[in-house]
């Protein structure tokens, strides 16, 4: 008779083995993904200027040097300086930690209000007709108008500008959730759940939500991207982050008066904002096809 320590030692094994398959098949699909892979170096790189950045700077955001005003690009000041004569460079960078933020607060927050609204409305037959015509009344303004049109009634600060971003965009995600719910819900699985006595908070939350989790992360992305361009078109119009406070918005307005004698002050933060923006949406394309388990890598 084999020892029953035999199998245990072979299951084990076993497990172990198809474990490391695994690994080697995520990784696989990870470095094939190409879009996935520079999207997020890309955005590792202007994280990593924007966090660790400052502490390399001698000058600061604010820092006045008048006898320097528009000086171009050289040793002591990388990028230039502005109409002030402020360090472009240092405001760039700190410029970036203001967008970054903001995108991310605003994609956070539509994330998480665009998933309730989309799996309730899903859900709740009468809720649907409710939240789904609001949502038509949000999307029926151009983005960039109902921004405007908001700040303009809040006032313009960082937290106004989140708030705006938000609403503008929560609508788009909460009708992408809401389909992709629609199709879950379809499934065997889901009906059996419901026959088993299990209640509303559970079936949505437990078994509707995680399969829908995918697609949630993937508009994330985008909801991303397009905030950091519309805070930056805000601020453009001086609407979004006041001034003296930087963001790649204002930097850029400020240097629209200058452009033809001072490049180099739309020049860097609109080559910060495209190439963010374009990392963005590769991180998305790669991030949807890693995702998708009909995807063959």
């Amino acid at each position: 008779m084999e020892n029953p320590d035999t199998f245990y030692d072979g299951s084990k094994r076993i497990k172990s083995e198809i474990k490391k398959e695994n690994q080697r098949l995520f990784m696989r699909r990870l470095l094939a993904n190409k879009s996935l892979l520079i999207g997020g170096i890309i955005l590792i790189i202007i994280g990593l200027i924007a966090i660790l950045g400052p502490s390399f700077l001698s000058n600061t955001p604010y820092q006045i040097f008048a006898e320097e005003r528009l000086s171009a690009p050289s040793r002591e000041f990388i990028f230039g300086t502005d109409n002030m004569g402020r360090d472009l460079l240092s405001r760039v960078i700190f410029g970036a930690r203001v967008s970054l933020f903001v995108g991310l607060m605003a994609s956070g927050v539509t994330a998480l209000v665009g998933l309730m609204v989309g799996l309730y409305a899903s859900y709740y037959r009468f809720l649907d007709h409710i939240l789904m015509r609001i949502c038509d009344g949000l999307m029926a303004f151009p983005a960039i108008l109902l921004a405007l049109a908001i700040m303009a009634a809040l006032g313009a600060n960082a937290l106004n500008v989140i708030v705006a971003l938000s609403i503008v965009m929560i609508p788009t995600v909460a009708r992408v959730i809401r389909s992709a719910a629609l199709v879950v819900q379809e499934q065997t699985f889901i009906e059996a759940i419901k026959a088993q006595g299990a209640g509303s908070f559970r079936v949505i939350w437990v078994h509707i939500a995680p399969n829908v989790l995918s697609h949630l992360i993937i508009q994330a992305t985008y909801v991303f991207a397009i905030s950091i361009i519309i805070e930056a078109s805000l601020s453009f119009m001086g609407v979004g982050i006041p001034a003296p406070d930087p963001s790649w918005g204002n930097i850029i307005y400020e240097g629209k008066i200058h452009i033809t004698r001072a490049w180099w002050m739309t020049l860097f933060p609109g080559a910060f904002i495209l190439s963010t923006v374009i990392a963005l949406n590769l991180f998305g394309d790669g991030l949807r096809d890693f995702l998708d388990p009909y995807t063959i890598n």
